[in-house]
C-alpha cells in the first residue's frame, strides 16, 4: 500500500508539473498569436504601402513616356523649323549677294 500511496504522490506531482508546462505552454502560444496578429496588420499595412508605392511608380512612367512624346513632337517642329531657316538663309544670302552687285554698280556709276 505504501508503494501505491508514493506511485499516487507521484504521478500527482507530475499532472501538477505537466499541467503548469500546459498553462506555460498556453501563455505562450497566447503571446505567440498576439505576435502574429500584430506582425500580419504591419505586413497588411505594409502591402498597402507598396501597392501605393507601385501605383505612383507606374504613374510616374506613363508621364515620362507621354513627356517623351511631346519630345518627340518638338523635336519634329524643330527640325522642320530649322530647315525654313536654313531655305529663309539661302534666299537672304542670294538677295544680299545681288544687293551687293548693284550696289557696286551702282558706285561705278556714281564715279563716272
Amino acid at each position: 500500500m505504501k508503494s501505491g500511496m508514493k506511485e499516487t504522490s507521484d504521478g500527482s506531482n507530475k499532472l501538477a508539473d505537466g499541467t503548469s508546462s500546459a498553462l506555460n505552454g498556453s501563455k505562450e502560444l497566447s503571446s505567440n498569436l498576439n505576435t502574429l496578429s500584430s506582425s500580419s496588420v504591419t505586413f497588411n499595412d505594409g502591402a498597402d504601402s507598396l501597392n501605393s508605392g507601385l501605383n505612383k511608380y507606374v504613374s510616374g512612367v506613363n508621364q515620362a513616356a507621354n513627356g517623351g512624346q511631346q519630345l518627340s513632337s518638338g523635336a519634329d517642329q524643330f527640325v522642320s523649323g530649322t530647315q525654313q531657316l536654313a531655305e529663309g538663309t539661302k534666299h537672304w544670302l542670294i538677295n544680299l549677294k545681288i544687293f551687293q552687285q548693284e550696289f557696286h554698280r551702282f558706285l561705278k556709276v556714281q564715279k563716272q
